[in-house]
């Protein structure tokens, strides 16, 4: 798995491609399919790492 920063950091350069595609009113099939799959990858990244620091965090409902 990618680090933690790293993962932020392609995140946004996925981030940034997706909303020039979005906004491109003439982006073609191809475009928007591989700015979704990125999109999906990176967000699969994210989970994994929210999942990941969730299991090394204290339970708040035990004292």
């Amino acid at each position: 798995m990618i680090a933690p920063t790293r993962t932020v950091a392609c995140v946004q350069v996925v981030l940034e491609g997706a909303q020039e595609v979005l906004a491109d009113q003439v982006a073609g099939e191809v475009a928007l399919r591989f700015a979704l799959t990125q999109a999906v990858l990176s967000l699969r990244d994210v989970l994994l790492i929210a999942h990941s620091r969730g299991q090394r965090l204290p339970d708040p409902e035990v004292h």
